[in-house]
């Protein structure tokens, strides 16, 4: 029915005539199936000759060949396809029946997959298995994240493990033993938290990140980490969603330049470590109003910085980890640098074991263990962060017994190990209340109207409009009056009433209000609605109108009806010293 040429394609129709289809023959070389582990996208390559004269090899998405548009594009003015009626139709049926491409599948991410019913680990360098590694299997990263690369080593496997524990001798416990069982715990499954080394420059939490990441690539090293946050937040999440299953570090979180800049580093953050939390990303549609794949982070983000997320819900969705100066051991450094190309023989023999059992399985186990953890560690700071400690602790755990079983400590030191790494990671655990607390809105709250009294940018009255007891603490200063009686120069706009006998400070609803967001200089980013009930579920307000249910409350001051925000004086002043 259709025959190639030197002068191109034919078709003979039904009358025997033979009808040319175009100049040109093609025919398809590849075909390649692209996998990120949740959706796929096929290639064709394609080759071609006019009269004889070669066509450079081209590829065309498999949703694209059918228009024969691509021939234009790729090939130009060259090769030309025949008027004749439905010679597209034809042209596409020819050079697929003249084809017989070689097949073949590409994976475009790390971690787990399945190949021929059996779990496999990816990397650049292929899948590890059950058996142990795979090299024929094919898989294209990014330019970034190249260095993803895990070969499985059965001479150095114990030596891997064994230098992944001693980690832990290279500064404070309750900062390795969390880093540690955050970089085994990603082959395990879905991460919903992410950890944050947060410190000065010169605390070398650069140095310790990249050891950590070095488990899943020796190559990443602290100047080959995957990920910046000087990078923008799409590009960011699209690197997170190919790191499936291993840890994506995010290096230099430095919140400097303009307000502007601040803001966007600031704004990144929020949706990167948003998306890790949620295990969820924002929905996209294509030019054509079709849905792309939602990308989010399917991995463990590991960031460092000379600074924190200021958003208290990302603070929450984060272990915080802080170092300083003198912490880490740098002879202990040095050793463990020298060691960076065992910890991926480690990992491996881990991940041989987990596709062993099977990771659903594997994960089905630790997701039990977690949960009697959490219930039983409800008291511990924000209410994300049980399940956080009871993740970590439960993942610490199966490690240690895993390198028992293996040989790579003995039963003696696996019970020492496990009992010092829980309550390490318990104490860093706890300590994340403080962090959480000075991201908290009404804290933010609170400290802004302190200020704004302490700069004497606004005053309080009291609620006949005379002045306040105690009036320094309240935007007064005090000038030498006559016959040694003081007198009293207020400062800025009315901010509002006192009323000491309640242990109350009444904000005017509307303009204090005001004053107090600007003054907090974008932290506080709550609508008022909002920031009004983060108030009274803390116990701030100490009156509300439940007839109308509103947080407001209308109170008489100065002979006047006034719509006011009754605070806790004593919470605002800090002390009741301060109101006498």
């Amino acid at each position: 029915m259709y025959e190639f040429k030197d002068e191109g394609i034919f078709y003979t129709d039904n009358k025997g005539d033979q009808v040319a289809l175009s100049n040109f023959t093609a025919k398809i070389t590849k075909e390649i199936r692209y996998v990120d582990g949740m959706s796929h996208q096929t290639t064709l390559l394609i080759e071609g000759e006019v009269r004889g004269a070669k066509l450079e090899e081209i590829h065309v998405p498999a949703d694209k060949f059918a228009s024969m548009a691509w021939v234009l594009t790729h090939w130009g003015v060259k090769p030309v396809i025949s008027p004749t009626p439905n010679a597209e139709r034809h042209l596409r049926a020819a050079i697929q029946s003249n084809s017989s491409p070689q097949r073949k599948t590409i994976y475009t991410h790390t971690g787990w997959t399945e190949i021929a019913g059996k779990p496999a680990y990816l990397s650049t360098s292929g899948a590890v298995t059950e058996k142990g590694h795979d090299p024929q299997v094919a898989v294209m990263l990014p330019h970034e994240l190249s260095r993803f690369a895990i070969t499985p080593s059965d001479a150095q496997a114990i030596q891997g493990v064994q230098a992944t524990i001693a980690l832990s001798m290279l500064g404070p416990k309750k900062i390795m033993w969390p880093l540690i069982a955050a970089t085994v715990r990603p082959p395990l499954g879905p991460v919903d938290y992410g950890i944050h080394i947060s410190g000065q420059t010169g605390t070398f939490k650069t140095e310790v990140c990249s050891l950590l990441q070095s488990h899943y690539g020796p190559k990443m090293d602290a100047r080959h980490l995957p990920g910046s946050w000087s990078s923008t937040a799409n590009a960011l999440e699209a690197q997170a969603y190919r790191c499936k299953n291993a840890i994506f570090c995010v290096d230099d979180f430095v919140p400097n330049g303009s307000s502007w800049q601040v803001k966007a580093l600031q704004k990144s953050a929020d949706q990167l470590i948003r998306a890790q939390g949620n295990q969820a990303g924002r929905a996209r549609l294509t030019d054509i109003s079709s849905h792309q794949t939602t990308m989010y982070p399917r991995g463990l983000i590991l960031s460092t910085g000379e600074d924190i997320p200021t958003n208290h819900s990302i603070r929450a969705r984060l272990l915080i980890i802080d170092t300083t100066p003198g912490e880490i051991d740098k002879k202990m450094l040095s050793t463990a640098q020298a060691a960076r190309h065992l910890y991926v023989a480690g990992l491996a023999r881990w991940i041989q074991c987990i596709a062993a059992i099977g990771p659903d399985t594997v994960l089905a186990r630790l997701t039990e263990k977690k949960n009697a953890i959490r219930d039983a560690n409800q008291d511990v700071g924000h209410t994300r962060t049980p399940a956080t400690l009871g993740d970590l602790q439960a993942t610490i755990d199966y490690y240690l017994d895993f390198a028992r079983r293996i040989g790579a400590v003995d039963q003696e030191t696996y019970n020492w190990l496990l009992k010092e790494a829980l309550e390490a990671i318990l104490e860093s655990c706890q300590e994340q209340e403080r962090h959480l607390k000075s991201a908290d809105p009404t804290e933010t709250f609170i400290d802004t109207i302190r200020t704004i009294l302490s700069g004497n940018f606004a005053h309080f009255r009291a609620v006949d409009g005379g002045i306040p007891a105690n009036p320094t603490n309240l935007g007064w200063t005090e000038k030498a009056g006559i016959d040694g009686i003081p007198s009293y120069t207020a400062h800025g706009p009315k901010f509002g009433w006192v009323n000491a006998d309640r242990d109350e400070c009444l904000l005017d609803a509307a303009s204090a209000y005001a004053l107090v967001v600007r003054h907090s200089r974008g932290a506080i980013t709550q609508t008022k609605q909002t920031m009004l009930k983060r108030l009274k579920d803390y116990g701030v307000l100490v009156r509300t109108d439940e007839t109308r249910q509103r947080n407001t409350v209308r109170v008489t001051c100065e002979n006047q009806s006034k719509h006011v925000l009754a605070l806790r004086l004593s919470l605002v002043l800090d002390t009741l010293e301060n109101q006498t």
